[in-house]
């Protein structure tokens, strides 16, 4: 599991720089990044990770939540239908990875995600600055 969160970091990174700075006008790479999400996703429900704990029923209750606020946001007319698609996949999409990763990841992992985050933070500071 470990190893497909960090898949799922380095995915974004990478869909988040190509689609910055070569192909700025490209959204299907935001499908890209949802691969390893979604073989993660699939491993947490195989191994049981889901049934022992109230991730699957928040993440449902969630769902339910946030579908009843894009339908609303539609219906008043304050967004259009691709704005709340895409919030409504990020929502239900990302915010369950927040819960689940950390599950799974031990320490020493967790130290590393940390470290890759403070070496890449300062390529990404010049490239901010230029």
């Amino acid at each position: 599991m470990a190893s497909l969160y960090f898949a799922c970091f380095w995915c974004i990174l990478f869909t988040g720089a190509v689609r910055k700075w070569i192909f700025p006008h490209m959204s299907i790479f935001y499908l890209f990044q949802d691969v390893p999400i979604t073989i993660a996703y699939l491993y947490a429900l195989r191994s049981g990770l889901f049934s022992r704990s109230f991730i699957l029923i928040g993440s449902l209750l969630l769902a339910v939540i946030l579908m009843l606020q894009g339908l609303i946001q539609i219906i008043n007319s304050t967004n259009n239908l691709f704005v709340a698609i895409v919030g409504f996949h990020h929502y239900l999409y990302y915010l369950p990875m927040l819960v689940v990763f950390p599950i799974c990841l031990t320490e020493k992992y967790r130290r590393d995600f940390i470290r890759w985050n403070m070496w890449l933070s300062l390529p990404m500071t010049l490239l901010v600055i230029a």
